[in-house]
């Protein structure tokens, strides 16, 4: 089941697939690589890092999946990592 306060957003990568979740009650924006959290911030250094990457957004105080997608972006772009879109059942977006 999922989770109501919880937004998520995946890319896959290396052969496995990141996940960026955003907690809405606590405000935890978190990134998860092949079952392993590589990076995890709390307010205010989880909206800034929200803001940041989606400057254009309208996200408010909560993002939405497209929000999430470009934090992740901005951190695989970092780490010069390609990504593929996934949409919420796992397939490659557009498919």
């Amino acid at each position: 089941m999922s989770d109501p306060l919880k937004i998520s957003a995946r890319r896959r990568v290396r052969g496995g697939e990141v996940v960026v979740d955003y907690q809405r009650d606590s405000g935890r924006l978190r990134v998860v690589e092949h079952g392993k959290v590589t990076h995890q911030w709390y307010p205010p250094d989880s909206w800034f890092a929200i803001a940041t990457a989606s400057a254009r957004s309208r996200w408010g105080t909560v993002p939405d999946e497209q929000d999430l997608l470009l934090v992740l972006d901005n951190l695989l772009t970092e780490h010069d990592v390609p990504a593929v879109a996934l949409a919420h059942d796992g397939r490659p977006a557009g498919v």
